[in-house]
């Protein structure tokens, strides 16, 4: 299943959902100048992982630099809903300290608004 991205703008804050496999390709290349050019000028991004099925080495990668990406301009990641196989990914690689993983886009919302 292809990579597909489906996103909500609002105020500073968008809400991407994920859909598909984030894997070695160009459609993880592709997603990630995609996530770049959505969140410009947002501050709070918000990747809803609910229907990503599958992440590789190259989709962490993906994901560090968009972190790293945010980061130098002033913008903040926050993970929502990442499946149980997805979640033990990204605790085993500790990455799970770079990115707060909440219930909602709600919760991480106002998250981002508490500090």
């Amino acid at each position: 299943m292809e990579l597909t991205l489906d996103e909500h703008r609002a105020g500073n804050v968008v809400v991407v959902r994920f859909a598909g496999r984030m894997v070695l390709g160009q459609e993880t290349t592709a997603a990630t100048e995609r996530l770049r050019a959505l969140a410009c000028h947002k501050t709070i991004i918000v990747l809803d992982l609910d229907g990503l099925h599958h992440l590789d080495p190259s989709g962490i990668g993906a994901l560090l630099s968009l972190y790293a990406w945010a980061a130098r301009h002033g913008a903040r990641l926050f993970f929502v809903r990442p499946s149980s196989k997805i979640t033990r990914l990204l605790e085993t690689t500790k990455l799970t300290s770079l990115f707060p993983i909440y219930d909602s886009a709600e919760a991480a919302i106002a998250a981002s608004a508490a500090s």
